[in-house]
């Protein structure tokens, strides 16, 4: 049974069918709808066109048909199908992006910490070596002036 009217809004049961992977046992074809099985068959095999449940009345979602029809075991029509394949290719899509947001920004944090800390480090190296050479400096002066004074004390 193929779908009457399917639409990406298309809200109404009807418009979707599954096909029945298993073969037929009885002469004559056999599909079924989500409503139940549809016999193709001559009146004298019994069979006629029945359909086992009626519709509901109320809307359901394309998803809540999706599970109630993949869980039954029935292969899903090529239509509502590609919509789960695609709805399932964003879901994976979304996944990947945030993946690769959150990689991105776990590596930014890393580099700005690593500048900051080498920054610091430079800065500290540059205090240190500026302070040592001032005090070599001055103990070179004061040495200096020891010699001198002592050199004039004698």
């Amino acid at each position: 049974m193929q779908p009457s009217n399917i639409g990406l809004g298309s809200t109404k049961l009807s418009d979707y069918s599954i096909s029945d992977d298993s073969p037929s046992t009885r002469s004559g074809s056999r599909s079924r709808s989500i409503f139940g099985y549809r016999d193709k068959q001559e009146e004298g095999e019994g069979g006629g066109c029945k359909v086992c449940f009626e519709e509901p009345g109320g809307k359901l979602g394309r998803y809540v048909v999706a599970s109630l029809v993949s869980s039954s075991g029935y292969r899903l029509s090529s239509n509502i199908q590609s919509v789960a394949e695609q709805n399932h290719g964003q879901a994976i899509k979304v996944v990947i992006v945030v993946v690769v947001v959150v990689v991105v920004l776990v590596m930014v944090v890393i580099i700005v910490v690593v500048v900051i800390v080498v920054v610091v480090v430079i800065i500290v190296v540059v205090v240190v070596v500026v302070v040592v050479i001032v005090v070599v400096v001055e103990v070179v002066i004061v040495v200096e002036v020891v010699i001198v004074v002592v050199s004039f004390a004698f």
